[in-house]
């Protein structure tokens, strides 16, 4: 085995990929999984990569066994949602909060939860609209494009 996919989990059990000498690459969440230090071998821990989301990198050097890793890169996305650009549209999250600009004036968004129900519509003020939501995800469809927005 070369790699690992183990973005949701929470607990890794002890020596679960110890004799995975050959692993190069380690794709987590946002939340380090509690797990030993044998969870992996020396080898991994010297010469893997361990592929954390943007803005986590500090949590994997500061938690136990994680810490082993020489290699921490901030280059994964868990949801497997990739940068898209809608027209010039350009998206904004902050803590429940969704943000679209470049809009034309008066471009009419819809939101919808995963399960499609209807969050919200709005029409762009000033290429400009915003939402607040407690979902995780949204579907935003605008211009008779949709897209996945990951919003916590």
């Amino acid at each position: 085995m070369t790699s690992v996919s183990l973005p949701v989990a929470t607990s890794i059990g002890n020596d679960a990929f110890s004799a995975c000498s050959s692993l190069c690459d380690i794709y987590v969440g946002d939340q380090p999984a509690q797990c030993s230090d044998n969870t992996f071998s020396k080898v991994t821990y010297a010469t893997a990569t361990l592929h954390v989301p943007a803005g986590c990198a500090s949590k994997y050097k500061a938690a136990d066994s994680w810490k082993n890793f020489s290699f921490i890169s901030e280059d994964y996305d868990p949801t497997g949602i990739k940068s898209t650009k809608v027209n010039d549209v350009k998206i904004y999250t902050d803590n429940g909060s969704v943000q679209l600009t470049g809009l034309k004036e008066g471009e009419k968004v819809v939101f919808y939860s995963l399960d499609g129900k209807l969050i919200g519509a709005q029409k762009a003020n000033s290429g400009t609209i915003s939402i607040t939501t407690s979902e995780p995800v949204v579907i935003c469809k605008m211009g008779g494009k949709s897209i996945k927005i990951l919003v916590k």
